[in-house]
């Protein structure tokens, strides 16, 4: 297996950085991207690493905060093929709490919509290939600490 991070909150290279995550996958010559960072910049560093995104087979993302989503698009406009695998709860409903305030922190409004046909929600414990699985939170009670951690439910 090869990991390679394209975007993290710091580099100590000439390669960009910024606040969110996105890492390039190999395994068993199959090709995933993990997250998209907060902008497209991530697209920039594979260029420079040599990987070539146009041809990653399956994108997953993690979570739906924006540090590991909003990229979403330039992968999309980079790669016209690959499917990109969500959890069935993520969707536009990450909110973040400070102090009385709730502020939008999840997927990029209307990005979920625009590339429907290339969003594929999943349940479960998911074999993405063989292998390589997508787990599910586990945490009983993992909701309501959501809950109680500034979360909105939507």
């Amino acid at each position: 297996m090869l990991a390679r991070i394209l975007i993290d909150n710091q580099s100590k290279n000439e390669l960009a950085c910024e606040w969110g995550l996105a890492a390039y996958l190999e395994y068993e010559g199959r090709r995933l991207l993990l997250d998209t960072g907060t902008t497209g910049v991530f697209v920039k560093n594979a260029e420079a690493m040599g990987i070539p995104l146009e041809e990653v087979e399956y994108g997953v993302l993690s979570h739906a905060h924006y540090d590991h989503s909003d990229g979403m698009e330039a992968f999309f406009a980079k790669n016209r093929t690959a499917k990109f695998y969500l959890r069935k709860g993520a969707g536009e409903n990450c909110y973040g709490k400070r102090w009385i305030f709730y502020k939008y922190a999840g997927i990029a409004k209307g990005l979920l919509e625009k590339y429907q046909d290339r969003i594929v929600y999943v349940e479960g414990s998911f074999e993405l290939i063989p292998g390589v699985w997508l787990l599910p939170h586990t945490t009983p009670g993992q909701d309501k600490i959501w809950w109680k951690a500034g979360g909105r439910k939507t």
